[in-house]
């Protein structure tokens, strides 16, 4: 083998190693590739998983802060409402004084019972009724009584008040829910 033959045999040599070494450089170089992109795919996986996930938290977070805002702006309603029905219901308690109203006060005054009174607070018309059921009492005329009595004893320890005033704010949590539901029917 002379020079040239072996100078051209190591040239084919190297550059057969070169294209060697080069193909496994590509070789590896596409694994590395792959594994890149598999990993920054199972990362962006996982950043939308969590992302996702953090997503449906806040979300239900915002709705349950929705919920929450629109109850308590429900309940301000029903409140306003309520205490507007009421106010409402104490304007229209003088309708109670027409008609048979002197068998509604004799019935207010009979529920009191025995036990020598010594004040009786009653509306500036109900007077004389008063002093009917209470001979002995002081009847005190009160302009802010629509209807009924207020009873006191004589140490003022004691008192009744059995007014229609009173009577409706007891009677009211009962009272409301059904003008609520009535209100609602209309509308």
């Amino acid at each position: 083998m002379g020079y040239k033959e072996l100078i051209g045999a190591l040239h084919e040599e190297g550059e057969a190693k070169i294209r060697a070494i080069r193909k496994d450089t590509e070789e590896e170089a596409g694994k590395i590739r792959e594994e890149a992109f598999r990993r920054i795919r199972e990362m962006k996986e996982g950043y939308e998983r969590a992302l996702s996930g953090m997503l449906n938290e806040r979300t239900k977070d915002i709705l349950l802060d929705a919920e929450r805002e629109a109850r308590a702006a429900l309940l301000g309603s029903e409140k306003a409402l309520s205490e507007r029905l009421y106010a409402l219901s104490l304007q229209t308690l003088p309708v109670l004084r027409e008609g048979t109203y002197a068998e509604i006060f004799d019935s207010l005054a009979q529920e009191i019972p025995d036990y020598g009174w010594q004040q009786i607070r009653v509306a500036p018309e109900d007077r004389e009724a008063a002093r009917k059921h209470f001979p002995e009492g002081e009847i005190v005329p009160d302009p802010s009584i629509i209807g009924g009595l207020d009873v006191t004893d004589r140490d003022g320890r004691v008192r009744v008040i059995n007014t229609l005033e009173k009577r409706l704010a007891n009677a009211w949590e009962e009272v409301l829910p059904e003008l609520i539901r009535d209100m609602y029917e209309r509308s």
